[in-house]
């Protein structure tokens, strides 16, 4: 903007500036499409024991924006370019802009490009009804384009829906994917969050067990559900390994697998099985397990949990690190769900960070129920009763806590998308208060000082719209606070920023944080009044006002401040939230002035 007005004294200046920012978009768009959709399949989220989303930082709506701005001035440039590479150029910027914005799960984004991909399929479609020369121009450049994401988009649901999870695990390990089983996951939620367009109620289990139609084979992790972070061991390696059956594949735990923590201790579950039993049922199911040499955690076992009588556990023995052992587990079980779990855990930490060295578990195997039939644990002589020693402490330590912090990790890791709609340990509080003085006045004095409770009765059904998701409510708490909690002075001035924390109470449950109505008409409306609301009105009439009295010298100008006001109506607070928005709503203020100014040249 600085740039503009500082440099810009004419038309002519502010020609070039427009062509010089819109190839900069080209370049941007490319750029940021490439790494999301490296970081969508080849970058783990996962480091230090820690969940990160993938879209941490950046809104992933408003990170869309450079790429429809790049795709826009992608197409403005075919409607006029013959050189061959450059048209080859620009549909390539195309196809990849158009994967990562399938691939980015914003529904608001998937509308824009919906109307954008049938504008192309209508140009291409136009050529037999028309002979203007543009068309045909247009037609002819972006065939490419069309051709391709068009095989694209039938390729890929035949792929997912009709080939089995053999070939696409094939697919993925073609396409130099190493963590499968993590891309899996966000494969599915992506789908999922489509999907929520048309039910609601669809869930992400169920999706991932429609696209990946997990089968239970004992020399393939992949083949299962997949669900968890581990990685896959391709060949297996160390001491004994000839007990292992040939051409398994192996379930590798390290310092990047995301688990749980109690007071005492950091410790990982991942699901491999799970199955109903009845009461009196019986089960013997086995694994071979290897422990590197270097590994420093505290103990890595095969366990069953849920409907089980007694203790069902097997711990692999750390005297014997760098040796494959085969660890049989008898299991006895109630009436309910039996689950079978890899488990690791590591003392005195709270995530595995400073864990090394690695785990792998191989061919696990599960035995005939034997109905109404026990099977005694000496009856198996290599489940061994361990001794007394300082792994006894911490398999106490787990029974204590597993009544109080299983639940969770049962959903966590039985659910096949759900390990990334839950943060376990992205953000751990201590549980202690490491500041005493604080500590010690919040004794005295409430911290809750800036919260001001809204008097009316303003309780909403929340509702969740298969497009909007809570949107609908937030517009609807609004109008509430508007109607009912503000008297006419705030109807006509405002009534300040309180409401933040009406929404941040109402909406996340806790007095101390913040939320707004996610939509800028009836953010201005609350905190400015029906006064404010004019202004604002009066503002974005001189907005379009100029943006179309300039729209033939700078027609993309228009289109992007427009797709970026659709992208704001649904997340936006003040005028210029984001700051591009701020950006697109003085620019043309910018523009006329440049204009009066060279206008009054000419006159002089």
């Amino acid at each position: 903007m600085l740039m503009t007005a500082v440099f810009a004294d004419d038309n002519n200046d502010l020609k070039i500036l427009q062509r010089h920012f819109l190839n900069l978009l080209l370049v941007f768009a490319l750029i940021i499409s490439i790494q999301r959709i490296y970081a969508y399949f080849y970058l783990s989220s996962y480091s230090n024991g820690i969940l990160h989303n993938k879209t941490d930082a950046v809104d992933t709506n408003f990170a869309l924006l450079p790429v429809f701005f790049g795709m826009i001035g992608s197409v403005y440039y075919l409607f006029r370019e013959t050189k061959g590479y450059k048209i080859f150029l620009l549909n390539i910027l195309l196809f990849v802009c158009s994967i990562n914005i399938s691939l980015s799960g914003s529904r608001r984004g998937m509308v824009i490009f919906a109307l954008f991909y049938l504008a192309i399929v209508i140009i291409q479609l136009g050529r037999f009804i028309s002979n203007n020369q543009k068309i045909k121009l247009i037609y002819k450049n972006t065939f490419g384009y069309f051709l391709s994401f068009s095989l694209f988009i039938v390729i890929t649901p035949a792929i997912l829906l009709k080939t089995s999870v053999y070939f696409k695990n094939n697919v993925l390990e073609g396409l130099g994917i190493k963590n499968k089983a993590y891309t899996k996951i966000i494969i599915g939620q992506t789908i999922l969050s489509y999907l929520h367009i048309i039910n609601k109620d669809i869930n992400g289990e169920g999706i991932y067990e429609k696209i990946w139609h997990p089968v239970f084979d004992p020399k393939d992790p992949e083949a299962g559900t997949g669900n968890g972070n581990y990685k896959i061991a391709y060949t297996l390696t160390g001491k004994n390994v000839e007990i292992v059956p040939e051409g398994s594949k192996g379930y590798l735990l390290d310092k990047t697998c995301i688990g749980d923590s109690s007071l005492t201790h950091a410790y990982f579950f991942q699901l491999i099985n799970s199955r109903a039993v009845e009461k009196g049922d019986s089960l013997v199911a086995s694994i071979y397990c290897f422990v590197s040499e270097d590994f420093n955690g505290t103990a890595t076992a095969f366990r069953a949990l849920g409907s089980v009588s007694g203790e069902a556990d097997k711990y692999y023995d750390l005297d014997k690190k760098g040796s494959w052992q085969k660890l049989i587990v008898p299991i006895s079980c109630e009436k309910g769900e039996l689950k079978i779990y890899l488990y690791l855990n590591k003392g005195e930490v709270r995530n595995f960070s400073t864990l090394t060295g690695y785990v792998i578990f191989a061919y696990p195997e599960f035995t005939r129920i034997f109905r109404n039939k026990n099977i005694s644990v000496s009856s198996l002589n290599d489940n061994k009763a361990f001794g007394k020693s300082s792994l006894i402490k911490e398999i106490d330590i787990d029974k204590s806590e597993r009544k109080k912090n299983l639940p969770d990790l049962r959903k966590v890791n039985s659910a096949g998308l759900s390990i990334f709609q839950i943060d376990l340990i992205t953000n751990l509080k201590s549980v202690s208060d490491s500041d005493p003085a604080r500590k010690w006045i919040a004794k005295l004095v409430s911290e809750d000082t800036i919260y001001h409770r809204y008097k009316a009765n303003l309780g909403l059904p929340l509702s969740s719209d298969k497009f909007g998701e809570d949107r609908i409510s937030r517009w609807k708490f609004a109008l509430k606070i508007f109607n009912i909690e503000y008297n006419w002075p705030k109807k006509i001035f405002g009534g300040g920023f309180n409401f933040l924390n009406w929404y941040g109470y109402f909406f996340l449950n806790d007095k101390t944080k913040t939320d707004y109505p996610h939509n800028p008409f009836l953010h201005i409306l609350l905190y400015s009044g029906l006064l404010g609301l004019i202004i604002y009105f009066l503002f974005l009439y001189k907005v379009f006002y100029y943006y179309i009295k300039y729209v033939k010298e700078y027609p993309l100008l228009l289109f992007f401040f427009l797709l970026t006001f659709y992208f704001t109506l649904f997340s936006g607070g003040s005028p210029f939230d984001p700051p591009i928005m701020g950006f697109f709503m003085v620019l043309p203020f910018v523009i006329h002035s440049i204009n009066n100014r060279e206008r009054l040249k000419v006159l002089s």
